[in-house]
């Protein structure tokens, strides 16, 4: 009987250690509302929205509760800005990129244009059935052309829309984050 006693004496404070150990939460509410704005403050924003969220699921109702929340919305808002920036910087460089192809295929299309241009002068001594074929090569080729030089206008608008959109997402305040 004493040695279950004894037992039941040395196991009891492990059995209740552990179980009281669980309950326990990590850190208490201004604690980890430290963390939240210090890991802000330093910019790691990525951990201090986990950090809001950590202390709004585990303290929704301490009175920073608030703040943090309005933190964590501000936070990810910024996350989201910061993530369409990227991806319309990503857009406006291939937007670029085809720019300067299509600029490089209107240069072709105009030398090709005038090289025909010069052939149908020189065919105006040809027979007429050859006139007529150039003839609507060129007027083909000024038709693709047009076609080429309204694409890349629509291009050079698309693109100047681009970067005025991330400018404008550049210039978010992150002073509303750092308060």
């Amino acid at each position: 009987m004493t040695r279950r006693l004894f037992a039941a004496v040395v196991c009891l404070p492990l059995f209740t250690g552990c179980a009281m150990s669980q309950s326990v939460p990590p850190a208490t509410s201004p604690k980890l509302l430290a963390r939240a704005d210090g890991e802000l403050a330093a910019e790691r924003y990525e951990r201090a929205l986990k950090l809001y969220d950590q202390f709004l699921d585990t303290y929704a109702d301490d009175p920073g509760a608030p703040r943090a929340r309005t933190m964590r919305n501000l936070l990810s808002r910024f996350l989201a800005a910061q993530a369409t920036a990227g991806q319309l910087g990503q857009t406006l460089a291939t937007r670029e990129q085809e720019l300067a192809e299509r600029q490089a295929e209107v240069e072709r299309l105009r030398t090709e244009r005038d090289r025909l241009r010069a052939d149908l002068e020189r065919s105006r001594t040809v027979d007429s059935g050859e006139v007529e074929r150039l003839r609507q090569t060129l007027a083909m080729q000024e038709q693709a052309l047009t076609e080429r030089q309204r694409e890349l206008e629509r291009l050079r608008t698309e693109r100047e829309r681009l970067r005025v959109d991330l400018e404008r997402l550049r210039h978010i305040d992150l002073n509303e984050l750092r308060r």
